[in-house]
C-alpha cells in the first residue's frame, strides 16, 4: 500500500478562533472557580483545627483540674462526716474534765444521748490548753437539740470558760474566722464611731470615757456558740 502524504489542515476562520477562545476562557474560569472553593473549603478547616487547638487541655491543666476536683470532693466528704458532730473548747483533760463535760451534755441533752461518741482533736501537748472534744452525734436533730440548749450552759458558772461550737473543716474556719474579724472590724468602727459623736456632743465623764457601756451580745460570754481565732483546731 503506497503512503500517502500527510495532510495539512486548512487554517482555521477567524470565527473558529473566536469559538475556541471562548471555549478554553469557559474551561479556565471553571477550574478557577473549583480551585477559589476547594481553597476556601480548606480555610474552613484550618479554622476549625485553630479553633480546636484553642480548647485543648493541656497535660498540666489537666492533672490541675483533677487536683481540684480531689480537694472539692474532701472538703464535700469532710463537710458530711463533720455535719452532725459538735466542739468543746476549755475542758481539762482530767478526772474532773470528764465530769464536766458529762455533765454539760446532760444540760444539752437531758433526754439523753444513745451511742455518743468522744474524742480528743489532735495531739496532745505538754503543759499546753486542753484539747477541744469532739461530740460525734447521731443525727442532726439531736445536735439542734443540743444547740438549742446552750443558753442554760449561763445558769452554771463551772462552764464560763466552756464554749461549744460546730465541728469545721479547715476551709470552714479560714472562712469563719475571716468572717469574725470583718464582724468585729465592722463592730469596731461603730462604737469608735458613736464615741467620736459623743464627745462633741459632751456627753462623756471626765476620764474621757463614755457614760454608756457597750453590752456583749450573749454569744460574747461564753457557751453560746460563737467564733474568734483562738478557737481553731488542727483538723481537715
Amino acid at each position: 500500500m503506497p503512503i500517502k502524504d500527510a495532510t495539512v489542515d486548512p487554517e482555521p476562520t477567524l470565527r473558529e478562533l473566536m469559538q475556541l477562545l471562548v471555549a478554553q476562557h469557559t474551561e479556565t474560569t471553571k477550574k478557577l472557580e473549583g480551585i477559589g472553593t476547594r481553597m476556601q473549603d480548606m480555610e474552613h478547616r484550618l479554622d476549625a483545627l485553630e479553633g480546636q487547638q484553642e480548647h485543648v487541655v493541656t497535660r498540666d491543666e489537666l492533672q490541675k483540674t483533677v487536683a481540684e476536683l480531689k480537694v472539692d470532693f474532701e472538703e464535700e466528704r469532710y463537710r458530711l462526716i463533720k455535719r452532725n458532730n459538735l466542739i468543746v473548747f476549755g475542758i481539762d483533760e482530767n478526772l474532773a474534765g470528764e465530769v464536766l463535760l458529762r455533765k454539760l451534755i446532760e444540760i444539752l441533752m437531758p433526754e439523753g444521748i444513745p451511742s455518743l461518741e468522744m474524742e480528743r482533736v489532735g495531739a496532745a501537748v505538754k503543759n499546753g490548753n486542753p484539747r477541744p472534744v469532739r461530740l460525734l452525734l447521731p443525727n442532726s436533730i439531736v445536735k439542734r437539740r443540743m444547740m438549742s440548749n446552750l443558753k442554760n450552759l449561763k445558769r452554771h458558772d463551772e462552764f464560763k470558760k466552756v464554749q461549744v461550737v460546730q465541728d469545721l473543716t479547715r476551709s470552714q474556719q479560714k472562712v469563719r474566722s475571716a468572717e469574725y474579724l470583718k464582724s468585729k472590724q465592722v463592730e469596731f468602727e461603730a462604737v469608735t464611731g458613736n464615741r467620736q459623736k459623743r464627745q462633741k456632743l459632751g456627753t462623756t465623764d471626765s476620764s474621757g470615757q463614755s457614760s454608756s457601756k457597750i453590752n456583749r451580745t450573749e454569744s460574747q460570754k461564753g457557751c453560746i456558740p460563737s467564733w474568734n481565732v483562738g478557737m481553731e483546731w488542727n483538723d481537715p
